[in-house]
């Protein structure tokens, strides 16, 4: 057994994941591959191999990049078009003129000013991507001006991968074998789960009732978001596509890539203002370039990007000046998060050649002294519309205070608009301000995630407006019974149920709640007495009635 075998089986046995496969390189060639665990707890799990498929998440995004990269290069599209050039019928009915601005960059950097959106499951066809395209994202709320600031939004990646299904007639998953997969020999990387189950497939698990973890018996699918999240592949595959970017876009014997486009993907594109976070990990987030988180660890300049779905964690890590990096594929339960970044850092510093090292935490930002005047311009109350975290920073004896409910912490002031507050002994939260040409704070950044400022305005809860929002709503590309969202009033409270989460709700205005699911708005629609309700912003939902819903069970 390697030492590398050692050091990762000891942080396996110590919870971090249920099981992983590794790969390691170095010097731009692949020096390590492993497995650790099995595919499944229950009976017939087989150990994990390299070959193993995992659900891939959110890597997806880099790999829908570097086809529209490649297009790129062929000239049929241009970064810096925007996208309403390929897509004409496209069109963006919250702010016309911000959705002409929007370019193929944008989306790649999350820059585009449109929200977050995306369902673990949903279509099954090849035309869901389209249909997700227009009959969603064109109704998407703006929430900055396109360029402005970062944020992450599965939905925007979508919406490339459209893009290359516009200008080449063909559907995305096809683009994606011809264009990635087959030319970096990721022989087993699919976006069909009929095929991933023809090869060992790391299965996700979760806690039972019994605390202890067990199978999740559903697979994340949904067509219409592939270019963001579902595909299923290898870490072998999957160090290839790292391989091919620390060699300057060589593999094997072809330039897939040129050296300016890798470098324009993995430079600097937009801030996420962490400046004074503790961890070291969180430095190689500081920032969005093309599909790649950038920044740097333990002074290296990193280009990375996470993958989530249901069951399943995955890291693909580059250290582009050292020709370094590693790629970790695990089944995982939630709660052993903290673990699983103790073994992601643990490859972290083995990549680099300085293992053991573990993590340092960073020293704290020097405060600087802040002008008592510039104070009331940061004051308000701020909102993350995909979180539902509603946050007050307010003035008091010439500092200023972040509040949540139950909570209240100081800020730091560090420089410009910069701040932090302190959370824990190494724990830090950075909190920015972005300005806009009025010299009113257009976005707040609070450990990375933007905010929005708000006004709430006293108001009288009107129970019978919120009686006729009780239902259940569906998405118009989703059918399934047990995805749908169901509205209940009960006491004077609203619920809000997905499935089996069901939350209650604190209202902020007569069609605006907050709850431990996300934000939620209800909209008059030009059709009197229908109501929409909307989802953190993005996704949409429309009422189903509960005949057509029995009728729907009994069909299905």
């Amino acid at each position: 057994m390697s030492s590398l075998d050692t050091i990762l089986q000891r942080h396996i046995d110590d919870g971090a994941a249920l099981s992983a496969a590794v790969a390691v390189l170095q010097r731009g060639e692949i020096v390590y591959t492993g497995g650790f665990g099995l595919t499944s707890l229950e009976e017939g799990g087989v150990p994990v191999t390299p070959q193993t498929l995992f659900a891939y998440g959110s890597i997806c995004k880099n790999i829908c990049a570097v086809l529209i990269m490649r297009l790129v290069a062929e000239g049929r599209l241009h970064l810096d078009t925007p996208i309403v050039a390929y897509l004409p019928d496209l069109r963006f009915r919250d702010n016309e003129e911000y959705g002409r601005r929007i370019t193929l960059r944008h989306l790649l950097s999350h820059t585009s000013g449109l929200p977050n959106a995306g369902k673990y499951w949903g279509p099954r066809d090849p035309d869901a991507l389209r249909r997700s395209v227009y009959e969603q994202v064109a109704h998407f709320t703006f929430l900055a001006e396109p360029g402005v600031v970062h944020l992450y939004s599965n939905m925007v990646i979508c919406v490339a991968g459209h893009v290359a299904e516009a200008v080449t007639g063909r559907y995305y998953d096809d683009l994606a074998q011809e264009y990635v997969f087959a030319p970096l020999q990721m022989a087993r990387t699919t976006f069909d789960p009929v095929v991933a189950m023809t090869y060992p497939l790391a299965l996700p698990h979760e806690s039972g009732p019994d605390g202890k973890p067990q199978v999740r018996h559903k697979l994340p699918y949904n067509a219409s978001g592939n270019p963001s999240s579902f595909a299923l592949g290898s870490v072998a595959d999957l160090a290839n596509l790292a391989q091919m970017y620390l060699n300057q876009g060589r593999f094997g014997d072809q330039q897939f890539l040129t050296a300016t486009a890798i470098a324009d993907m993995q430079r600097l594109h937009a801030s996420r203002y962490i400046t004074s976070a503790a961890h070291p990990l969180a430095h190689a987030n500081g920032g969005f370039g093309l599909s790649f988180n950038v920044g740097q660890y333990k002074g290296r300049r990193s280009a990375r990007h996470g993958g989530m779905n249901p069951g399943y964690n995955c890291f693909f890590d580059l250290f582009p000046d050292d020709q370094a990096g590693f790629v970790l594929l695990t089944t995982y339960l939630p709660r052993q998060e903290g673990r699983l970044m103790e073994m992601a850092a643990a490859l972290y510093d083995y990549a680099l050649g300085i293992p053991g090292q573990g993590v340092v935490y960073l020293d704290k930002p020097t405060a600087v002294a802040l002008d008592s005047g510039r104070l009331s311009r940061y004051g308000g109350v701020y909102l993350n519309v995909e979180t539902a975290d509603l946050v007050t920073v307010v003035v008091a004896a010439d500092q200023l205070i972040l509040e949540r409910p139950g909570d209240s912490r100081p800020l730091v002031p560090i420089g410009g608009d910069e701040f932090y507050a302190e959370v824990s002994q190494t724990g830090r939260l950075s909190v920015a301000f972005l300005f806009n040409g009025a010299d009113e704070v257009a976005q707040a950044m609070i450990a990375g995630e933007p905010y929005q400022p708000v006004t709430l305005d006293p108001f009288t809860p009107d129970l019978d407006l919120w009686q006729s929002y009780v239902g259940l709503y569906r998405d118009p590309s989703n059918m399934v019974p047990a995805e749908m969202v169901r509205v209940r009033l009960q006491d004077g409270v609203l619920y809000f149920a997905e499935g089996e989460e069901e939350a209650a709700a604190r209202a902020i205005s007569n069609r605006c709640f907050l709850s431990e699911l996300g934000l939620f708005a209800f909209e008059d629609t030009t059709v009197a007495g229908v109501k929409i309700l909307v989802w953190g912003k993005a996704a949409r939902y429309y009422p189903l009635d509960e005949q057509a819903y029995q009728t729907h069970k009994i069909f299905r």
